[in-house]
């Protein structure tokens, strides 16, 4: 019995890339905000650490019930 190709074209994106590259393009774009959000923070003239502590005080106390 010969073994089937699951895709018949070498041009069609596989499901798992596609999920690759979404996942991607997701954390490029959490990782622009995150640096609009700490450019913002420095000109207003606060410390970044400042923000960072607030950051991990939110993660912290992050309840995924609560969504």
């Amino acid at each position: 019995m010969a073994h089937r190709r699951k895709y018949q074209r070498d041009d069609e994106p596989k499901p798992c890339h596609t999920y690759c590259i979404m996942v991607h393009e997701a954390q490029l774009q959490a990782r622009r905000q995150l640096m609009d959000v700490v450019r913002r923070w420095q000109t207003s003239g606060r410390p970044v650490n400042e923000l960072l502590r607030l950051m991990l005080d939110e993660r912290l106390n992050y309840d995924p019930r609560q969504d």
